[in-house]
């Protein structure tokens, strides 16, 4: 029985996300931020996270020159010889780099159903449309 609750609830939940489930204002800011922008963050995070782990295993005794940049990424000010510190910087990268990556496919899949939608209304309302309908197949949308 709690199999069945629990897809029942997983499939509510996934409904709420396919029907336009409102935004936090944190991812809203990721979507609002252009790919090449995200991309720059993204590998900025994957840097710092490789530094934070070489503090984290001995190999490191600060991050050096990224400390500012991973206080800007992570937007509060951390500690690198303090263990929760550190860890709270290395969990709040890792959502960085998730919700970057995130973002660019959201952003693909919104380019990709704008060109769809397009495409549609280029083949099916276009007069060659509406005066002959053979000219609306899919064929002859990339023949003009």
């Amino acid at each position: 029985m709690a199999k069945k609750a629990r897809k029942q609830k997983m499939h509510k939940s996934q409904t709420s996300a396919q029907q336009g489930a409102p935004l936090s204002a944190g991812a809203a800011a990721y979507l609002q931020t252009s790919p090449e922008e995200l991309m720059e963050r993204k590998q900025l995070a994957l840097q710092c996270l490789e530094a934070l782990q070489a503090v984290d295993t001995g190999k490191a005794g600060s991050l050096g020159s990224l400390q500012a940049r991973a206080e800007e990424l992570v937007q509060e000010p951390f500690d690198c010889t303090d263990l929760v510190d550190r860890q709270k910087a290395l969990a709040r990268l890792v959502h960085i780099v998730r919700m970057c990556d995130k973002a660019i496919a959201v952003q693909e899949i919104q380019r990709t159903k704008a060109f769809t939608q397009t495409a549609t209304r280029l083949l099916f309302d276009s007069p060659a449309a509406s005066d002959a309908p053979a000219a609306a197949s899919w064929q002859n949308l990339f023949s003009r």
